[in-house]
């Protein structure tokens, strides 16, 4: 070997070892990061609430490249691809805080992050767009739940409270990318129905079924892990609780 090649491998050794010193200093190798808590502001809670859920989660996921988490009280929520930022938006809980108790928008709101986190994960993991990503966000977001934060109880929670309170439904909803509020609220509903893991979703199964449709929903489960499952375990760092 000669003094070139071995002059660029020691460089590019050195580099490595640079580069992870810099990433664990800078990131500290956790892919979720939230900006500094917002002391004094009227959705502290909330904020809180969605921290510890991100500790959590860095626990259990590796992912690639950092993925910021910004909340703010007065947005909608989405993902930002080129900025690899979640915004937060708290607009849909603050809309109708009046109207359920802190469990139930905290349920919520760990829903919304968990689907906007759905949409970062399709992004970063390149998983292809073959289904409407609104949906397959909804369904990371109802796995998790369900699965591996093992509460269906808040999964149900959630649903109850982004259930439309009006069965009107408005043209610019039809041609919108999501689906419609009471098709996601029985879609909610039919993964909880699927999973096993809630009783009480067999009552409202009953309401919001005519006929025996929902035994699909038995089937269609395992698939909905399985897929899940086979995504993530590239970045799992040690295996989910329930997996």
């Amino acid at each position: 070997m000669s003094r070139i090649h071995r002059s660029l491998i020691i460089g590019a050794i050195i580099a490595g070892i640079l580069s992870c010193a810099y990433y664990s200093k800078t990131y500290g190798q956790v892919g979720l990061l939230m900006n500094e808590p917002t002391e004094g502001a009227p959705y502290l809670s909330y904020e809180q609430h969605i921290r510890s859920l991100v500790n959590q989660l860095n626990n259990w996921l590796m992912i690639p490249s950092a993925i910021r988490i910004i909340v703010t009280p007065d947005d909608e929520p989405y993902y930002d691809p080129l900025t690899r930022t979640i915004h937060l938006g708290l607009a849909p809980i603050i809309e109708v805080q009046s109207n359920y108790s802190p469990r139930f928008l905290k349920s919520a709101l760990t829903a919304l992050f968990l689907h906007e986190l759905g949409h970062a994960l399709v992004e970063e993991l390149n998983i292809p767009d073959i289904s409407n990503q609104e949906s397959v966000a909804d369904t990371f977001s109802g796995v998790m739940m369900l699965e591996w934060l093992d509460q269906p109880q808040q999964w149900l929670e959630s649903a109850e409270v982004m259930k439309p309170k009006t069965d009107e439904i408005a043209k610019e909803a039809i041609w919108g990318e999501h689906r419609l509020d009471l098709q996601r609220y029985y879609d909610a509903l039919c993964l909880a129905y699927g999973s096993a893991k809630a009783p009480r979703v067999y009552r409202l199964i009953q309401e919001a079924w005519i006929n025996d449709n929902h035994e699909r929903c038995t089937e269609d489960y395992p698939f909905k892990i399985e897929g899940w499952l086979r995504v993530l375990d590239p970045i799992l760092k040690q295996s989910f609780p329930s997996k």
